[in-house]
C-alpha cells in the first residue's frame, strides 16, 4: 500500500488552494451582485405594490396564477404518466394481431430468412421496437388531432375572467377561465403520457434482456459492462442494429413532441400573463425615474422582468435595469380605478 509523503501533500495543496480561492473569489461576488439586484427590485415593487391598489391587483393576480400552475401542473403530468402506462397495456392487443397479420402475409411469404429468425429475443425486440413506433405515431396523431379541435372550437386561445376579491381593497381579481386552465393542464397530460409510454416500453424491453440473460451477473456501472452486453446482443440478436435505429426514431420523435407541447406550455402560459397585465395596465401609474445619467417619464409598462423595468410614452419604450435605478416617483392612482375600489370599502 502507497503512503502519500508530505511532499507530495505540499505539491497537491499547492495546486488545490489557488483553484478553491479562484472559485471562491469568482462565486461570492456573483452571488452577492445577484443578490442585491433582486433586492433592488424587491424594494421599488414594495413601495409600488403598497402606494397603488392597481399594482397590488395584478401582483396578486400574477401570483395566484402561478400557484395554481404550479400546484395543479405535477399533477396532472403523474396523470398523463399512468395514462400512458394503460396506453401501452391498450396498445398490446392491437399491435400484436397487426404484426401476426404482417408476418403471415407478408414475411412468411417474401421475407421468408428474416420471418424464420424471429424466435426468443429476435420476436421480442421485433415486437417492442414495432409497438413503440406505432404507438409514438399514434399519440402523435391524437395530438395533432387534439390542436385541430383547439383551433377549430379556438379552445387553445387563453381567456381570462373577473372574479370577485377576497380583499376589501381591491374589487376584481382576474384569472384563467376554466375552459382554458383544462386545455393547459391538457397540455402536461401529453408531456406525462409520452413519458409514461416510453418508460413501459424500456422498462419491458429491459426486463426481457435480463430474462434471457443479457446482463452479466457481475453487472457495474462501467464502459467495459456496456461494451460487453452491446456485444453479446450483436450476436444474439441478428437485426440488432436496425431494432435500435427504430428504438432511437420513436426516442427522437418523442421527444420532438415533448419539445412541441413544452414551448406551447410555455406560449400559453405567457398569454394569460399577457392578458392579465393588459387588464391592469391601463391602470398602471405614471412614473419618473432617475438613473445615474438618466431621467425617463412615462407610464409603467411591465414590471415582471427580473433584471428589467419597461416605461411606455407616446408609444415610445423604455427599458431601464432594476439595479441602475436610484430613485423612482410615482404619481397618484388613476381616480377612476381609485373610486371603484373605494365603494367597497
Amino acid at each position: 500500500m502507497e503512503i502519500v509523503t508530505e511532499e507530495q501533500l505540499n505539491i497537491l495543496s499547492q495546486l488545490l488552494i489557488p483553484i478553491f480561492l479562484l472559485a471562491v473569489s469568482g462565486i461570492i461576488p456573483a452571488y452577492i451582485t445577484k443578490y442585491s439586484k433582486k433586492q433592488d427590485k424587491t424594494q421599488y415593487i414594495r413601495f409600488l405594490r403598497t402606494n397603488f391598489s392597481t399594482i397590488e391587483a395584478y401582483l396578486i393576480a400574477i401570483q395566484s396564477y402561478k400557484a395554481r400552475r404550479l400546484g395543479i401542473s405535477p399533477i396532472y403530468l403523474v396523470i398523463g404518466i399512468m395514462i400512458g402506462n394503460v396506453f401501452g397495456l391498450v396498445m398490446d392487443l392491437p399491435v400484436k394481431k397487426f404484426l401476426w397479420y404482417i408476418s403471415e402475409n407478408i414475411l412468411k411469404k417474401y421475407f421468408f430468412v428474416f420471418y424464420d429468425n424471429l424466435i426468443n429475443l429476435n420476436l421480442v425486440l421485433f415486437y417492442y421496437s414495432c409497438l413503440y413506433i406505432i404507438s409514438v405515431l399514434t399519440i402523435f396523431i391524437i395530438w395533432i388531432g387534439w390542436c385541430e379541435l383547439l383551433k377549430k372550437t379556438k379552445l387553445g386561445e387563453p381567456k381570462i375572467t373577473r372574479n370577485y376579491s377576497t380583499n376589501q381593497k381591491i374589487l376584481y381579481i382576474p384569472s384563467i377561465k376554466t375552459s382554458s386552465d383544462l386545455v393547459y393542464l391538457s397540455l402536461w397530460s401529453f408531456i406525462g403520457a409520452i413519458v409514461g409510454f416510453t418508460l413501459l416500453v424500456y422498462i419491458a424491453t429491459l426486463a426481457m434482456f435480463i430474462k434471457f440473460s443479457i446482463f452479466p451477473s457481475n453487472f457495474s456501472f462501467n464502459w467495459i459492462t456496456f461494451t460487453n452486453i452491446y456485444k453479446n446482443l450483436e450476436t444474439t440478436v441478428i437485426y440488432f442494429k436496425y431494432y435500435g435505429v427504430v428504438f432511437f426514431i420513436s426516442a427522437f420523435i418523442s421527444l420532438v413532441n415533448i419539445i412541441i407541447i413544452y414551448n406551447s406550455i410555455k406560449w400559453f402560459s405567457s398569454e394569460v400573463k399577457r392578458l392579465i397585465t393588459n387588464h391592469f395596465k391601463y391602470d398602471f401609474p405614471e412614473v419618473k425615474i432617475t438613473t445615474e445619467n438618466n431621467e425617463i417619464k412615462g407610464k409603467l409598462d411591465d414590471i415582471l422582468n427580473k433584471t428589467l423595468v419597461t416605461v411606455s410614452e407616446k408609444g415610445t419604450i423604455k427599458i431601464v435595469p432594476w439595479d441602475k435605478i436610484e430613485t423612482m416617483e410615482a404619481s397618484k392612482i388613476n381616480k377612476e380605478f381609485d373610486k371603484e375600489n373605494k365603494n367597497v370599502n
